[in-house]
Parts: structure tokens; C-alpha cells; sequence
């Protein structure tokens, strides 16, 4: 006889709750359902980034800002909180730009995009970054079409392409 802590002599009890969820987990697979994904834990994607990509394009050129000694580092720390340097320096005439980030980040699983909100908004707030995960590295990529920003550049920018690497070097 099957008993529950409450009547002894119930014949309904943990044996037939058992046997429910048994049923109820079979159903949900035959019919392609489970339960759902669990999110990503900050932990995860928390930590330190470095661009390895930041084009900037003009009606007339595409320039690597990186190749020209220009760095972006980000840290996105386990609670939200986002710290970074963008530092693009002097060059053809234009003044050299060196601005501290800082703000908070926001991660969609479903979408699997980041989103920054920085307190002195630059170009990143304005993009959203799509995750990969290959192997054991994780970035992130963005393309922002018509951006605000300049970027120390003389002609209007047409496009900003960046990517985010976590855990590169310098």
C-alpha cells in the first residue's frame, strides 16, 4: 500500500505524484517541448573585453582605428556594472580622444545580445552586440550604420564595425 506523511493508509500517494511527473515529462518531449532554457549567468559573460575590430567607414574610405593605435577595452562585472577606456589618438590634424566608459550593461538570452547604457554616451550605446561562443572564447560584434559619433574624424561616419573579445591581450 502506498502512503503519504500526513494518512498512512492513503493509496495515493508519493508513488502516484511520481508516476504524474513521469507522465508529464514524457508528454512535454514527444511533443518537442521541455522546459526552458536556462538563462546565462552573468558570470559567464562578465570580464574583461578588447576590441580586435574597430572600423570606422566614411562616405570616401574605411579606417582600422585600431590599426592606428587606437585601443576600446571594456569590463563587465558580474553585477552590471561596465568600466572601459575608448582612446583614439591624434592623427591628419584631428585632435586625440581619450574617454573614460563607464555604465552599466543589460544581456537578452533569448537574442543573445548585450546592450551597454554608458552615464557620458558614446557610439556603444547606440549598438547592439551579438555573443558567440566559439571553443572557449566569447565576443562580441556589432555594426552601427549613420552613427552620432565622429570619432576624432573629419567627414561624417557612414558605419562603426567593432568586436569584442573576452579575455584578450592588449
Amino acid at each position: 500500500m502506498l502512503t503519504t506523511p500526513g494518512n498512512p493508509t492513503s493509496r495515493r500517494g508519493h508513488g502516484w505524484d511520481e508516476i504524474k511527473t513521469v507522465l508529464w515529462a514524457v508528454l512535454f518531449v514527444a511533443c518537442g517541448t521541455g522546459p526552458p532554457a536556462a538563462p546565462i549567468a552573468p558570470l559567464d559573460i562578465a570580464g574583461e573585453y578588447r576590441a580586435t575590430t574597430l572600423f570606422v567607414t566614411a562616405p570616401d574610405h574605411t579606417r582600422d582605428l585600431l590599426a592606428d593605435g587606437s585601443t576600446l577595452s571594456l569590463t563587465l562585472s558580474s553585477g552590471f556594472a561596465l568600466f572601459g577606456r575608448l582612446h583614439v589618438p591624434e592623427s591628419e590634424g584631428e585632435l586625440e580622444l581619450d574617454r573614460e566608459i563607464r555604465g552599466v550593461w543589460t544581456y537578452d538570452p533569448a537574442t543573445r545580445t548585450m546592450r551597454v547604457q554608458e552615464q557620458e554616451a558614446t557610439f556603444l550605446s547606440e549598438m547592439e552586440f551579438r555573443r558567440t561562443v566559439t571553443g572557449e572564447m566569447t565576443s562580441f560584434s556589432a555594426t552601427l550604420l549613420q552613427p552620432a559619433e565622429r570619432l576624432n574624424h573629419s567627414s561624417p561616419i557612414t558605419q562603426i564595425d567593432v568586436t569584442l573579445v573576452k579575455g584578450s591581450p592588449e
